[in-house]
């Protein structure tokens, strides 16, 4: 997912915003290998703008993917998001 770390903080931003949307279409494997990861280096963006954007995102990726996607393959991710808060 490249779109997640282009230099435009305004693209990163749009990517934040729909990267839920996408889940639902690309099915589970490729959300496992390459969204679940892009999402995570969005909510750790070095603009608040897009930071701000993933997080508000959040109750909607989750809500797409199932626990069996977003934990077992990214267990120091999830962590670290939480010790930050």
């Amino acid at each position: 997912m490249n779109f997640s770390q282009d230099k435009s903080w305004r693209v990163r931003y749009m990517v934040a915003n729909q990267l839920y949307e996408l889940c639902e279409v690309v099915g589970p494997e490729p959300t496992r290998s390459d969204l679940v990861p892009a999402y995570v280096r969005l909510l750790h963006d070095n603009e608040a703008e897009v930071r701000i954007t993933a997080a508000g995102k959040v109750t909607k990726f989750c809500w797409i993917l199932n626990p069996k996607l977003a934990i077992p393959p990214y267990p120091s991710h999830v962590s670290s998001i939480f010790q930050k808060f």
